[in-house]
């Protein structure tokens, strides 16, 4: 029996598998599991309030964590808003303009340009673009069309292969979590693969990498680990 449980979400898919928040004890955090398989705590906190799944993809998760619940002021423990883009093994903090790391409530707004809106005490509501990374089943013909990324994990430097749709003037986009462009580099592709150093700015995380050449585009999830 859990006691503190603030929010509950159940995914799509796969079937059956929920998520729920725990605020306010020592087992404090984000568990994910079922009735039958149990409950694992996938990420420890004291703070955490409530949860999102993104409906186009259930791999992508945001997650609000408070201290307050009436006001907004600041304390370590309260971390905002959190986004994982695979089912909750990792965790990254997006709540990088928020005038205080307070989140009590997480809401989506569907459509063409989702946005993910955010209630947090003192100062009300506010919203950023939806994480717009989606898991999509590919045909071989389909992937063969794709740019292909690699290493995936990264340590800063990637390898990009070209299929021919994509050969000529390219632009390389870097998106963060909350969708901003953090980097951008045009270049010339051709059939061999090209190498990008990402800049050294950019730390440890999950980023967005864009790729629009010609009249086609491309985007793909990496994972960032410095060393």
């Amino acid at each position: 029996m859990y006691a503190g449980v603030s929010d509950i979400q159940v995914a799509s898919e796969p079937v059956g598998e929920v998520y729920f928040t725990l605020y306010g004890t020592e087992q404090g955090g984000i568990y994910k599991g079922s009735t039958t398989e149990g409950w694992t705590n996938i990420y420890p906190s004291p703070t955490m309030r409530c949860l999102l799944i993104a409906p186009y993809d259930n791999n992508v998760l945001y997650a609000g964590s408070s201290y307050a619940w009436y006001r907004g002021f600041y304390n370590p423990a309260s971390e905002g808003v959190l986004v994982s883009v695979n089912g909750g093994t990792t965790w990254q903090q997006a709540s990088s303009d928020m005038p205080w790391t307070v989140a009590t409530t997480l809401a989506m707004k569907s459509g063409d340009h989702p946005e993910v809106w955010v209630g947090s005490p003192g100062t009300g509501f506010q919203y950023a673009p939806a994480l717009q990374m989606p898991v999509a089943t590919h045909t071989i013909g389909e992937m063969l069309s794709q740019p292909i990324v690699y290493p995936n994990p990264t340590n800063g430097v990637i390898h990009l292969a070209w299929p021919t749709s994509f050969l000529g003037n390219t632009t390389l986009s870097i998106k963060d979590m909350t969708g901003h462009t953090v980097w951008q580099q045009t270049f010339e592709s051709h059939q061999h693969p090209s190498v990008v150093v990402l800049p050294a700015h950019l730390p440890t995380g999950i980023y967005g990498l864009q790729i629009a050449g010609g009249n086609h585009g491309s985007i793909q999830r990496i994972l960032l680990l410095r060393p």
